[in-house]
């Protein structure tokens, strides 16, 4: 490796650690637990921020996409534990199921995911 490639991986690092940690604080500020029930597995909860309202998301290569059904926004390492077709039981609210999932734009390690929802109740 080059010196100035080795000290641009440095740069590049320090710069990008700078939002690490950042997504657990809105999640624990903002957020709330869920209940996830996997195909097949044990329940289990998650710290997350659960919402109905449209959510404008930037991909990870800058592209916004605007989501009109209901979300549910978690960690990296609580995104790896959801997958498609897990039913999400937010608190007091209706089931749901999960359709999609997509990276956010962030360079942190914690980067928020964003889960796109389906209502069972109107399904």
């Amino acid at each position: 490796m080059k010196a100035g490639s080795a000290s641009a991986a440095r740069c590049a690092d320090q710069v990008t650690s700078i939002f690490d940690g950042i997504a657990g604080m809105f999640t624990d500020v903002l957020g709330a637990t869920v209940n996830v029930n996997p195909d097949g597995a044990s329940p289990f909860d998650v710290q997350g921020i659960f919402r109905t309202e449209p959510l404008d998301v930037i991909d990870e290569n800058g592209r916004g996409t605007l989501i009109l059904s209901p979300t549910l926004k978690v960690t990296a390492d609580q995104a790896a534990l959801i997958s498609e077709g897990d039913v999400i039981r937010p608190d007091g609210a209706s089931d749901y199921v999960v359709v999609n999932g997509l990276t956010m734009g962030s360079p942190a390690s914690d980067a928020l995911h964003v889960f796109e929802l389906e209502d069972l109740a109107s399904g």
